[in-house]
């Protein structure tokens, strides 16, 4: 009965609370150059990092550079972000 309860407190609770986002820079939006290949995200992406080169980083302003990292056809396909002009 008490496990309901607060079962109960919690499903109500939750639904009130707001939430923050605290990921730095969640779309890769802000970069320090445009990437040319697709292992740059080390090196260009503000506020991430990563091991070596991976993952790939893909963004909008490479379509104007003719790099292999463009959005939404790259070197690995074709794929649209979520939000923005970038992803990872």
């Amino acid at each position: 009965m008490k496990g309901k309860a607060f079962l109960t407190f919690l499903i109500f609770t939750t639904s009130l609370c707001n939430a923050q986002n605290l990921v730095p820079n969640p779309s890769f939006e802000e970069y320090l150059e445009c990437p040319y290949s697709t292992a740059e995200f080390h090196a260009q992406v503000v506020d991430w990092y990563s091991f070596a080169v991976t993952p790939d980083y893909f963004n909008t302003c490479s379509n104007e550079l003719g790099g292999f990292a463009g959005v939404p056809s790259n070197a690995w396909g074709y794929q649209w972000p979520i939000t923005g002009e970038a992803y990872a």
